[in-house]
């Protein structure tokens, strides 16, 4: 099983600034997600259609 660790919001910030972590919006409804996005979040569903395709050391943060 992966390792999971809470990061605080600055540090999620700058690893998806940085490109070292994607940031991927937990809800399963598009429409929730449109009105809760963060900048630079990816939808749940737009995470899931990428996923075999994203590094595996790639950092994930969800919200």
């Amino acid at each position: 099983m992966s390792q999971v660790d809470l990061i605080d919001a600055r540090d999620a910030f700058k690893h998806v600034q940085d490109d070292s972590a994607l940031l991927i919006c937990a809800y399963e409804s598009d429409e929730k997600f449109h009105k809760l996005q963060l900048d630079g979040a990816i939808s749940l569903s737009e995470f899931q259609a990428i996923a075999p395709a994203v590094a595996k050391d790639k950092e994930l943060v969800f919200y």
